[in-house]
């Protein structure tokens, strides 16, 4: 990835975590921005491979992250911005970063539960709702208290797979 597409996708999902944390939305002009910007870069590049694909690129985040969806516990535009990053990279940093992103949203979720004393009761919650699923049972998660702003972590995850990525070649 080039200087200036790096900045470009980092300063979508900055202005992503705004919007994300005002209103608990993510633009969809935002996203079609950043996948019109990432095959322009994938354009310029000039790589035919990387051109060719690009569908599969942004697609491949909507079907892994799609039951999570299915079930509340990820939003439509966590997932819109997953497909935005791979417009941008590739699927190895992907699964990089949405290993990141929610390794990041678990330490921010168990801090905040410690903080908030409410440890016990989410952690036994989580369980009834996996032993459920496990049973056959399958229920949207039902979100006590305010929603989170998964693009930070996102944001977070990037970040990380950027660091991560860079040091492995």
């Amino acid at each position: 990835m080039s200087a200036i597409s790096h900045l470009t996708l980092y300063l979508l999902l900055t202005v992503a975590v705004i919007g994300d944390i005002k209103s608990y939305r993510i633009s969809n002009r935002l996203i079609l921005t950043g996948l019109g910007f990432a095959f322009l870069f994938r354009l310029v590049g000039g790589k035919v491979a990387g051109i060719i694909w690009f569908l599969p690129d942004i697609v491949f985040p909507v079907v892994i992250l799609y039951l999570l969806y299915l079930s509340g516990i990820l939003g439509a535009g966590d997932i819109k911005l997953f497909s935005v990053i791979c417009g941008f990279t590739n699927l190895r940093f992907i699964v990089v970063c949405m290993v990141a992103s929610f390794l990041a949203a678990a330490a921010g979720g168990l801090v905040k539960m410690i903080v908030s004393k409410e440890f016990f009761c989410c952690m036994y919650n989580g369980i009834v709702y996996c032993r459920d699923i496990l049973y056959g049972r399958f229920a949207r998660y039902e979100k006590k208290g305010k929603a989170v702003s998964f693009s930070v972590y996102v944001l977070l995850g990037t970040v990380a797979s950027d660091i991560f990525c860079y040091t492995m070649r």
